[in-house]
């Protein structure tokens, strides 16, 4: 299944150009790549318009995303490649990029092990097993799976504590801090969250290069406007609601929450830290708690115990999974040592997120 941009119609011997966006599903393996001049014939229907709980049909939430029809194509013979991509040079260089880190995820890690570090690191979601996509949900920790504000924060704070230790001044911290963002949004798909967090980012880390306290409020409404001057429908994306909703609770409520439990007082760092931890995950799922039911039909009150523990683990995947894209170009025999960490790391983290929706009254799911 793959999505394309329109231009021309063709019925019999008659031909209509046209525009807007198309769904094709294709009963079996083809390859096209993004900016591809691609051709292919089947029957062309409406997208189904029944509704499976979420309030929505199936063929608004199409229509959200621009994709106006669906064409339904018998093989995979009947799907060619006119003519090969020609993008820009940045996106050129983004999606060859993307390419050549699937290949040494793919031909480092087992599949299912593989298919999560692709979703986590580079967004790409489509091979994880869906019984781990669900097991996600019911511990609210499902975030972790796409790449979102967590991954951005993590390349961008590893690109600055680099940059720190090499002793770069501020202009060119920032020159090199920004590209890289950039870099990773487009690179990933530039989906509502990920924008949201790029735009986020920019706007923080100039603050701190003109010496100004930065404001997570402001940042927050600059982030949101850049995304509908260019899209509104995104204001009615489950993605786009659930990015903000939960930064927007995050900076509203965890200082009201951080003095009720006077998390000053707190004379033990570690204990204070994971104190902290608490508060924000709360704060964060008090803010999704609504858009979360309404979506997925779920309540998941061990959602503040998961989002503490992890997304520590999910950070260490995301720098091993760095390590091992980094490595697999440069020294391919250190390579296989973040790929035995990663397999590890992942694999205790499924375990533990078992563990979480294995307690009595950790969720309850209703139709």
């Amino acid at each position: 299944m793959f999505d394309i941009k329109a231009q021309r119609v063709t019925a019999n011997t008659c031909w209509w150009n046209c525009s807007g966006a198309l769904r094709v599903t294709v009963n079996g393996a083809v390859s096209p790549e993004y900016g591809d001049l691609v051709e292919a014939s089947g029957n062309m229907v409406l997208p189904q318009g029944y509704c499976n709980g979420r309030g929505a049909s199936v063929r608004e939430r199409l229509r959200q995303k621009g994709i106006l029809a669906v064409l339904r194509v018998p093989h995979a013979r009947r799907v060619r490649i006119i003519k090969a991509a020609r993008y820009p040079g940045p996106v050129c260089a983004c999606m060859a990029a993307k390419r050549s880190f699937l290949r040494i995820i793919r031909g480092r890690l087992p599949p299912v092990a593989a298919a999560i570090m692709e979703a986590m690191v580079l967004g790409d979601k489509s091979g994880v097993p869906r019984s781990v996509y669900k097991d996600m949900i019911r511990s609210g920790t499902v975030h972790i799976l796409v790449v979102s504000g967590f991954n951005v924060g993590i390349v961008s704070g590893a690109c600055a504590l680099l940059l720190k230790v090499m002793r770069l001044n501020r202009t060119i911290r920032l020159a090199v801090i920004v590209p890289a963002m950039v870099f990773y949004c487009v690179m990933t798909g530039a989906s509502p969250p990920v924008v949201r967090a790029t735009v986020m980012g920019i706007f923080l880390f100039s603050s701190w290069y003109v010496r100004r306290d930065p404001s997570i409020p402001q940042a927050l409404s600059l982030s949101a406007f850049s995304i509908l001057v260019f899209s509104p429908r995104q204001l009615y994306n489950a993605s786009f609601q659930l990015s903000f909703a939960a930064v927007a609770g995050i900076s509203l409520l965890s200082p009201a929450i951080g003095k009720v439990v006077r998390l000053d007082r707190i004379s033990l760092r570690p204990l204070r830290w994971v104190a902290a931890m608490g508060v924000v995950s709360l704060s964060a799922w008090l803010g999704t708690a609504g858009f979360i039911a309404y979506y997925f039909r779920i309540i998941s009150p061990v959602t503040v115990i998961a989002n503490i523990l992890i997304p520590a683990i999910a950070s260490l995947i995301t720098l091993c999974g760095a390590g091992l894209v980094i490595f697999g170009f440069l020294c391919p025999y250190a390579a296989i040592s973040f790929a035995s960490v990663s397999e590890f790391l992942i694999l205790l983290m499924l375990r533990f997120n078992t563990l979480l929706i294995n307690i009595p009254g950790a969720y309850w799911s209703f139709p």
